[in-house]
């Protein structure tokens, strides 16, 4: 992975080695998690790690750099609101809500009745697996709202 991203290998290699070696059950936990991360974040298409967290991560600081654009990650857990894309933004005065997933990752119910919700409001809203498609939005939202 390049420098700026996040790297969970090394953090959990500093955890096994700062472990005394008695203790043999907390080290086996760290390997075992490294491991089933590893596992988790291996893409089929050339073996890159990529998980949601580093997709989201990587759009949102293309679209903080980007003039007229206002944009938030949208953080769930127990306070929030299910259903809501992860990524909310303004750009070019136009309401826009990327839903971030991995290749294989798919919407569920909510997801896709928030995303129609938005799209019936005159907002756009879309389920995003790369910064690439975002690029690629973002193009056409500026050559549509210039006309």
């Amino acid at each position: 992975l390049a420098n700026d991203d996040f790297n969970f290998e090394s953090i959990y290699y500093k955890k096994i080695y700062k472990l005394k070696k008695h203790d043999k059950t907390r080290q086996k936990y760290h390997f075992i998690r490294l491991m089933t991360l590893n596992i988790n974040l291996i893409n089929n298409s050339g073996g890159k790690k990529l998980n949601e967290k580093y997709i989201v991560n990587k759009i949102m600081k293309y679209l903080k750099g980007l003039p007229h654009c206002f944009c938030f990650k949208e953080h769930g857990g127990m306070y929030g609101t299910s259903g809501i894309p992860d990524i909310i933004c303004c750009i070019n005065g136009l309401f826009v809500a990327f839903e971030v997933k991995t290749e294989k990752g798919k919407l569920s119910k909510l997801q896709e009745i928030t995303i129609e919700k938005i799209k019936k409001a005159k907002g756009k809203a879309y389920k995003v697996t790369s910064l690439e498609e975002v690029k690629d939005i973002v193009e056409q939202i500026n050559k549509d709202t210039k006309k």
